[in-house]
């Protein structure tokens, strides 16, 4: 039997799950430690889906003068602590310590720090980029993902405008409540497609009960010449950005905090 693929929910942290401050964009204190409102509770939600969590963030010269090590470490055990008091672990942790000026190919949008995601082992058409800026955004788009933006949504459709990435984007949303439940109704979807000599049907189930469903004649079957019985979108079988991403199982247990390296923190 064909092993089946994992799904990963890849979050960013500073604007998305934590304040991020106005003025030096660092949280390098417990004083400035401030979770954004709804990102615990949603977090909660999202841990029992079928996906592995993984902090993905970009921390500008972590490790140098300008942001010595222990004024990320404070806060940042601080946060996983509490995350931890309400059942909020994440499977990993990426930490891309350059600045922008660098050009790694760690830094976010690059994908260079997601090597152990891209080889294969995970459906990535079915997993998300959560985060608060345009190159969250491209990130998905980079990875093959599903990105969703958290911000205000006129404000947010024009940062993808201006960042030409708004195909990549699937939720443009500033309530972390919202998310939560695009991510969870996506889960409990299911299309099955089937193939007649007659038609192509397909069923769109909605597990929760609350009117995804119906049954639709998308399209004659090839050959036979008809036409859609009811407006369906015409050959449209199930694609890379459906909400149905395919069922898997998330493999090996949950690692609370772990070691440092010199890259990436795994938790």
């Amino acid at each position: 039997m064909k092993k089946a693929l994992k799904k990963a929910l890849f979050i960013d942290r500073d604007g998305t799950l934590i304040v991020e401050p106005p003025v030096d964009m660092q949280v390098d204190s417990l004083a400035k430690l401030e979770f954004v409102p709804g990102a615990i509770s949603a977090l909660k939600v999202l841990r029992g889906l079928d996906f592995e969590l993984v902090m993905a963030t970009n921390q500008d010269g972590l490790g140098t003068d300008s942001f010595p090590e222990e004024d990320f470490r404070i806060p940042q055990e601080k946060m996983l602590r509490t995350l931890a008091g309400e059942g909020v672990l994440f499977d990993d942790m990426l930490i891309d310590r350059t600045f922008e000026s660098d050009g790694a190919p760690t830094r976010k949008p690059r994908t260079g720090m997601f090597g152990r995601y891209t080889g294969g082992g995970y459906d990535l058409a079915a997993s998300y980029v959560v985060g608060d800026r345009a190159t969250d955004i491209l990130l998905a788009r980079n990875l093959g993902a599903r990105g969703i933006l958290f911000a205000q949504e006129t404000a947010g459709r024009r940062m993808l405008r201006e960042a030409g990435t708004e195909e990549a984007c699937v939720l443009i949303s500033d309530s972390w409540a919202e998310i939560a439940e695009y991510i969870r109704r996506g889960e409990r979807r299911v299309v099955v497609t089937r193939e007649t000599r007659e038609t192509w049907i397909t069923v769109r189930l909605d597990l929760d009960g609350k009117g995804f469903g119906g049954v639709s004649a998308d399209r004659p079957a090839a050959g036979t010449g008809g036409t859609p019985e009811n407006g369906a979108d015409t050959g449209n079988r199930v694609g890379t950005g459906a909400d149905n991403g395919p069922d898997d199982n998330r493999a090996g247990a949950k690692n609370p905090a772990g070691e440092w390296n010199n890259d990436v923190w795994n938790g």
